[in-house]
């Protein structure tokens, strides 16, 4: 639809063909809202799965979100449509 919802970046990206997953380190990334980001974080791990296309990250996630909310969580799954969150 061209619309970004998410941008994510890592500094090391492993893919593994049989398991259809990447492995990353050092991850930062952005969840858009309306062409704005509402949501910024940082992993020091997380997989990428290319048949389910979610992301998730965890041992460890700083988010910052609106107005600078801030909080710590030990993992988060990411897909297309919303941040699902598991403390």
């Amino acid at each position: 639809d061209g619309i970004k919802d998410w941008e994510v970046y890592a500094a090391v990206a492993e893919y593994d063909n049989k398991k259809v997953t990447a492995a990353m380190t050092d991850i930062v990334g952005n969840y858009y809202q309306d062409g704005k980001v509402v949501m910024s974080f940082t992993a020091p791990n997380g997989a990428y799965n290319s048949e389910t296309k979610k992301i998730e990250l965890f041992n460890g996630v700083n988010v910052v979100g609106k107005d600078n909310i801030m909080f710590f969580i030990q993992k988060c799954c990411l897909d297309r449509c919303r941040a699902n969150i598991d403390t």
